[in-house]
């Protein structure tokens, strides 16, 4: 009996050794795939007039940064990786307004973006400019130019390089397609696997607020080398266009290319 005993003893010490055994290949990481700084209009309209994407790193590798409202906060602990996501759609535009000397702050259409004061009175009226105008209004030419699009993308894409910690901390380059149609939430999070090819300027809700139009400049992207993927969010807000069954929002059938191309772009939500 004592024999069995050791027998089965000995069977159970080495399946949970083998059990037990971490697989380098399995490992669980923990990040951020969503979130927005001051670069974002909604952010900087509700007050966020200070943190930028350098300060979220610095924040997800567990730094001290200056809260908006002025006091000090820190994270327990730190994350694997992350990507900052602010909206591409006029992205850093109020910063730039607001920064002397800037190209964008000499920009007439920029005028309206420029805070004479930090007092609430004064943020509320360019909180009402950037969402009466820049988001419900037209697009507006002169804020979307590769002079100022690409100066805010080229920035991202060297604070996310800036932060990047090979083995230690992953930041991802990363920006929010924010497609909204007839108030539809379409938006995906798009994250490019490195920076080495990045496009000059990301593909944003200004070109296109069709899905299908930012899988096909997706394939573009994968094709000169940029491995890209993107992550819808907040499918409940989309009044049920997040995941068609028969047609999309134009009314292309969701046939077998359809969902070939989301699936080629689109693994997760």
């Amino acid at each position: 009996m004592k024999k069995l005993i050791i027998i089965l003893s000995l069977n159970l010490a080495v399946a949970v050794t083998a059990f037990a055994a971490p697989n380098p290949e399995r490992n669980a990481y923990f990040g951020e795939t969503h979130v927005h700084t001051s670069w974002s209009l909604d952010a900087f309209a509700i007050g966020n007039i200070l943190t930028t994407p350098g300060d979220a790193y610095k924040y997800f590798k567990g730094e001290p940064i200056k809260h908006p409202l002025g006091y000090e906060v820190k994270i327990d602990t730190p994350l694997d990786w992350a990507g900052v996501t602010d909206h591409s759609e006029y992205a850093g535009v109020v910063n730039l307004a607001n920064e002397p000397g800037s190209a964008v702050s000499k920009i007439p259409e920029a005028e309206p973006l420029i805070l004479k004061s930090k007092t609430k009175e004064e943020m509320e009226r360019v909180a009402l400019y950037a969402i009466n105008t820049l988001v419900a209004g037209p697009p507006v030419k002169a804020l979307m130019s590769p002079q100022v699009a690409g100066t805010v993308w080229k920035r991202n894409v060297a604070l996310a390089d800036e932060a990047n910690v090979p083995g230690k901390f992953t930041a991802f380059c990363s920006y929010e397609w924010t497609s909204m149609p007839n108030n539809m939430n379409l938006h995906r999070n798009i994250f490019f696997k490195d920076s080495a090819k990045v496009p000059p300027v990301p593909f944003s809700a200004l070109d296109s607020v069709e899905p299908w139009e930012l899988w096909s400049w997706m394939d573009t992207q994968r094709k000169a080398g940029n491995e890209v993927l993107a992550i819808s969010h907040n499918a409940n807000l989309s009044d049920g266009r997040m995941f068609p069954t028969e047609v999309d929002i134009k009314g292309r059938p969701v046939d077998a290319a359809w969902a070939a191309a989301r699936d080629r772009n689109e693994k997760l939500t």
